[in-house]
């Protein structure tokens, strides 16, 4: 079964889907995507871990290129979550030779329309700059490289659906703050309401969490949760 949860900045979004991941069979693998860009970060990591590791879920970290995890068949996943996992991506240059390079991969779903009224190009220009590290460039570049981005990670997450049993998705909501951005945030920001839009159309389970509280926009809660 596949599980996208939706929330908001503290909006309790990732307790409720590690809860609904716990009330699942196979065996548990946290899918984390931060990336440990400081000492904070770092001290964060190890203290997810060890809690999650008091529920029995195995840790993978996985900060970008989700195309190559692999995992068990029987697995019950947990990725959380997909806000980081955009941001990596899209503010990083492609590993030479690995999936971020792959300018071919499409999303199977195709019944929500184009990523936005503009045209965009298949295969956006690279970024110029050693795999891994941020990527200095116009705000034009990342308004290129976004919908490519986007249809990647969307292809990649359902890849990971289909090689498990069961798999939950974190993401944030976006575009409800208003629409004064600086810089490269709207990039950022349509390319994660993009994966978002590609995921929800593939999703059994689709869960809007506002203060806790779930509000389910597609299929049932009945039996998957404790509140249900």
């Amino acid at each position: 079964m596949f599980s996208l949860i939706v929330g908001g900045a503290a909006s309790g979004k990732s307790a409720f889907a590690e809860q609904l991941a716990l009330a699942r069979a196979g065996r548990r693998t946290y899918i984390a995507t931060m990336e440990p860009y400081d000492e904070e970060c770092v001290a964060r990591i190890a203290k997810h871990r060890a809690r999650r590791a008091d529920y029995g879920f195995a840790t993978l970290e996985c900060p970008r290129n989700l195309g190559q995890a692999r995992v068990d068949k029987s697995a019950n996943i947990l990725l959380d979550c997909v806000g980081n996992l955009v941001a990596n991506e899209l503010y990083t240059a492609p590993e030479e030779g690995g999936p971020a390079s792959d300018a071919t991969t499409q999303v199977t779903a195709t019944s929500i329309g184009p990523a936005s009224d503009a045209p965009f190009p298949d295969a956006p220009p690279r970024a110029t700059t050693s795999p891994g590290k941020p990527i200095a460039c116009p705000h034009s570049l990342y308004e290129a490289r976004w919908p490519h981005v986007a249809r990647r990670i969307a292809a990649d997450v359902l890849r990971l659906r289909d090689a498990c049993a069961n798999l939950t998705v974190v993401t944030n909501e976006v575009c409800l703050g208003g629409t004064e951005y600086e810089g490269d945030t709207i990039p950022y920001m349509r390319c994660l309401a993009f994966v978002n839009r590609l995921l929800a159309t593939e999703a059994d389970l689709v869960c809007e969490i506002v203060a806790g509280m779930p509000n389910v926009l597609k299929g049932d809660l009945e039996g998957l949760y404790p509140c249900a």
